[in-house]
């Protein structure tokens, strides 16, 4: 046979194999589809129900908590509309796990402005020079099985004693907080505030030139994507154990079956055209 016949047979074959496997073909990416549309998550379904805090005041006397920006000043002892909020419920047990502990607010400050948290200045009668401050002032769970309760689910009430300021200098840093009630018996925090006479340094990729809400914005697109992933990789592992391995061996069956298919299929073809008579 010559060569232009042979690239004709080549052809001829190619022509009728892609046909007699198409329909495998088909089979494995519909079970490729279904496989991966096990994985589904909503946001909506995702995150608890969380509630605005309406006022708030800064109990010790003769501190000034300002914002770094300028954008507002807390004073003592006038109550004050929160200048800001975040979804510090939901976006800290992302960020960190379940947070029901004081100890795991210690070294979050960075953390907390992720979320959007505001850089502050804290001004106190304990020091002759103000404190560089993180202040996390966060939205409530309304969520019925941990819906916050009492005097901390409707105001921030801000103290900070003279002892946790001191602790803020020598290049350390200490944190207050209020404490509150969830129901079921669990804790949570409605505000922090981080302090140190060191500043606290820049948060990557320029973010600390974005809005409080742009900065929480773009922590519930990393929600998102944690979420996802844990969603696929619990379809996968309940994929795995409801017979994920089943599922492999038979599609290596028709894989292998389409192309015993094919080919015969093909010999087939070949046959009746160098015999079309039977003889």
């Amino acid at each position: 046979m010559d060569s232009h016949a042979s690239r004709s047979f080549g052809l001829l074959s190619f022509q009728r194999l892609v046909p007699a496997l198409t329909p495998v073909l088909i089979v494995s990416l519909l079970m490729f589809t279904m496989a991966c549309s096990g994985a589904s998550y909503s946001r909506k379904d995702a995150l608890a129900p969380v509630v605005n805090i309406s006022q708030g005041l800064i109990a010790t006397k003769g501190v000034t908590i300002q914002a770094a920006n300028g954008s507002f000043v807390l004073e003592s002892g006038q109550a004050f509309r929160p200048p800001f909020q975040v979804d510090g419920y939901n976006l800290w047990y992302t960020s960190q796990g379940q947070v029901s502990r004081p100890a795991d607010l210690t070294g979050r400050a960075m953390n907390a402005l992720e979320i959007g948290a505001e850089r502050v200045i804290v001004t106190t009668p304990y020091l002759d020079k103000p404190l560089f401050g993180v202040l996390l002032l966060s939205k409530v769970s309304n969520k019925v099985s941990s819906k916050a309760t009492g005097p901390g689910s409707r105001s921030y009430y801000i103290e900070i004693p003279e002892t946790y300021v001191r602790e803020a200098t020598g290049g350390r840093t200490s944190y207050v907080y209020e404490r509150i009630q969830l129901e079921g018996g669990d804790e949570w925090f409605n505000w922090a505030l981080w302090m140190s006479d060191v500043d606290f340094p820049p948060l990557d990729g320029g973010k600390d030139r974005l809005s409080s809400s742009e900065r929480e914005a773009m922590a519930f697109e990393n929600f998102d994507k944690i979420m996802m992933e844990r969603a696929q990789l619990q379809a996968t592992q309940q994929a795995e154990a409801e017979g994920g391995d089943f599922g492999s061996t038979l599609l290596y069956i028709l894989l292998i079956g389409g192309l015993v298919y094919g080919i015969a299929a093909l010999a087939a073809a070949e046959e009746e055209e160098a015999d079309p008579y039977g003889n």
